[in-house]
């Protein structure tokens, strides 16, 4: 009788698997956090970086309109008849003591820290912020290119005295011929404020010491010289200008990160300040480092600034505090890590059983994959945030972890239903956003796309944007099926509600402007008006853009104004001009400064001008030249010797034909002839005794 064959001992699947797949869990969890830690330094690279271009962005945008604003008041104040006069004849007193008031409001209102009048040769003549220093020679770019283009000139300069300041410098034209320049200027200290209040981010600026005697400094910035921070001897390279964060100076000193030698202390540790410096990335636009201070995580960078020639003389340095997408990275890692800990001891423990039914259940699970693999599919066609599928016919609805994870919950931490969802959505979006879904379910809509605030588990709101497909329909068309997706969009509704802030600042500035501003394009078109232009003549913006200005100008005006507008085509491309415009109140006398805008050809794009209301400058004109008529009259038909005298400079200035007829001299002789030759006093002590008296008596001055 034969032997029953022998059993063939199958080892069980559990054995053959289970080392394998725990041993592949594992590396592939460490796969994941190694993955995850070099995406998330990626990410904060691009997001620091982002953030320092924007920085730029912001400053370059603040510089723009400061720019902008003193190109404005220039051609303002060049509306003052008597300035041209004044500059041509280098009446440095008198210019002191019209415009040192203009000055003082400007400096008040516009922190206009700079205000100059110079000569044609570029001498200095008055310097009303300092009006004790004038007759050097200013060789700065900015009057330079003024000088040769005849235009308005502007930019980034660095001063002796080590300011870095923004100047703005404009040509003054008598009969088509410059007289003089005009200088405004504003410091960048006035202008980091701002920047650091609209980015958050703590600034300091340094000044190359290469590019600035030292002693020029020390007396320009005799009011913190004393300071720590502000010391010369601080730093070797550079010497700080401004700060808003001592730490920022502490940071330099520390590390040396200007110095020579700044690698060699990327990884110092100092215990007072708690301050960590991680290795430095480059980057196109300087230097950034990762440090932490206090236990904080911060990008430090050190970005190089250019003057108007191109030549790095300064450094921007920014402290930007990177906590919140640091800390949610450690939170995260501890939090994967520790529940991949407890959840690798569990999946090890019913890892075996699991495996001992898997024959059984494997028709089971290859369903349930291919629907979470149909899902996978349809879901990422649309994006890669957070996912919820909803079935119209049981009304289930189900999330991905990504749905929980971006608002700060736990995967599952809430059920998928309907009204968990609907308890988050913000009160005041939830109607929208319920009326919307039901329109689109019902096949009334043919795009599902709406904004809407969703709350995070911390009680604070981030900003959903949500889009949807559907992805199944019944026989009728009727959707049965809908997936759609969650994208977390809180930083660019920031960033619009900042534009938005700063629409408004620019409107309420313009809408307040008490001078006519206006653009037009050669033809005279209006393409811009403001406010004050609208109200003083009694038309909307919609009734005046589009159409010509000419007819709004009086008939006997209109040939002037065209020949002024044709002149706008030839350099200097600026004309100041004066006529009468019917108005809500009848017929103005308007000033007007223009300003031709031009394009990358050379060619006139636009122009810009700037107007007043100088009606009652013309009403005073009219009246001083029929008194002066009158005068005229008066001292030139009397029977009697007169003469006018300048007692100060001792000259002849005028006199009448009775004065040359008695002294036996010809006009030719006697104007601005001195009063103390021609030997016409008999006896020259009465003629000082004169002067004097009419000194005293306050005849003269």
């Amino acid at each position: 009788m034969k032997s029953p064959p022998a059993k063939t001992f199958i080892e069980p699947l559990s054995r053959r698997l289970l080392v394998p797949l725990v041993t592949s869990l594992v590396l592939l969890v460490i796969g994941f956090f190694i993955a995850f830690s070099a995406l998330h330094q990626r990410q904060l690279n691009i997001s620091s970086e982002q953030f320092i271009e924007n920085t730029l962005r912001t400053l370059d945008l603040m510089i723009d309109t400061q720019t902008q604003l003193l190109i404005a008041l220039e051609s303002v104040i060049l509306t003052d008849i008597d300035l041209s006069a004044m500059l041509k004849y280098q009446q440095r007193e008198l210019l002191i003591q019209t415009f040192a008031p203009e000055y003082q409001r400007l400096l008040t209102t516009q922190n206009i820290t700079h205000f100059y009048f110079h000569k044609t040769d570029g001498t200095n003549l008055v310097r009303l912020h300092q009006p004790q220093r004038f007759g050097d020679l200013i060789d700065r770019v900015t009057l330079q290119r003024a000088q040769d283009s005849a235009q308005t000139t502007y930019g980034l300069e660095l001063g002796p005295f080590g300011s870095f300041t923004l100047r703005v410098v404009t040509p003054v034209f008598q009969d088509d011929t410059v007289i003089g320049y005009m200088e405004l200027g504003k410091e960048m200290e006035s202008i980091l404020p701002q920047l650091q209040e609209l980015e958050n981010v703590d600034i300091a600026w340094l000044i190359h010491k290469s590019e600035v005697q030292r002693e020029l400094w020390e007396e320009g910035h005799a009011g913190h010289t004393h300071v720590a921070e502000y010391s010369w001897d601080r730093f070797d390279d550079t010497v700080l200008s401004y700060t808003s964060n001592p730490a920022i100076a502490d940071i330099i000193d520390r590390f040396e990160i200007h110095g020579e030698h700044r690698d060699d202390h990327f990884h110092h540790h100092d215990e007072a300040h708690d301050l960590h410096l991680a290795q430095p990335h480059d980057h196109q636009l300087g230097q950034n480092y990762e440090i932490e201070l206090d236990g904080r995580p911060f990008l430090f960078s050190i970005l190089p600034i250019e003057d108007v020639a191109g030549k790095a003389k300064a450094d921007l340095v920014l402290l930007h505090d990177i906590s919140a997408p640091v800390n949610t990275y450690r939170y995260w890692i501890s939090i994967s890590a520790t529940a991949t800990f407890f959840v690798t001891l569990i999946l090890t423990g019913f890892l075996y059983r699991y495996l001992t039914r898997v024959d059984r259940a494997i028709a089971s699970q290859q369903s349930e994959l291919l629907d979470s693999t149909d899902r996978l599919d349809k879901a990422r066609s649309v994006t890669n945030d957070g996912i919820w599928d909803w079935d119209l016919q049981t009304n289930e609805v189900k999330f991905d972890e990504r749905y929980y994870t971006m608002a700060g919950y736990r995967p599952n931490e809430f059920a998928a239903k309907y009204e968990n969802w609907q308890a988050r959505v913000h009160p005041d979006d939830v109607a929208m956003a319920e009326q919307t879904a039901y329109q689109f379910s019902q096949g009334d809509l043919e795009k599902f796309d709406i904004e809407f605030r969703f709350r995070r588990k911390a009680g604070s709101y981030m900003w959903i944007r949500a889009r949807a497909l559907i992805f199944e329909f019944d026989k009728q068309g009727k959707p049965l099926r809908i997936v759609g997706t969650h994208t977390d969009v809180t930083d660019r509704k920031r960033v619009q509600e900042s534009l938005i802030k700063s629409e408004e600042k620019y409107r309420l500035l313009v809408e307040n402007q008490s001078d006519l501003v206006v653009e037009v394009d050669p033809e005279g078109r209006f393409l811009f008006v403001s406010p004050s232009y609208c109200r003083l003549f009694g038309k909307t913006e919609e009734e005046l853009l589009d159409n010509t200005f000419m007819p709004l100008v009086h008939e006997d005006d209109q040939a002037a104004t065209a020949k002024a507008m044709e002149s706008l085509q030839h350099p200097p491309h600026s004309c100041y001009l004066e006529q009468r415009a019917m108005t809500v109140d009848g017929w103005h006398w308007l000033g007007w400064q223009d300003n031709a805008i031009l394009d990358d050809k050379g060619n006139v794009r636009s122009i810009i001008g700037v107007g007043r209301d100088i009606t009652i400058r013309r009403q005073i004109e009219q009246q001083l030249r029929e008194s002066e008529e009158k005068f005229s009259k008066a001292f030139y038909q009397q029977d009697v010797a007169m003469e006018l005298v300048d007692l100060d400079q001792g000259l002849r200035l005028e006199f009448n034909d009775k004065y040359c007829d008695i002294t036996g001299y010809s006009r030719e002789e006697l104007l601005n002839s001195s009063i103390y030759e021609k030997n016409l006093w008999i006896n020259p002590d009465g003629q000082q005794q004169v002067a004097e008296d009419l000194r005293a008596r306050g005849i003269v001055s």
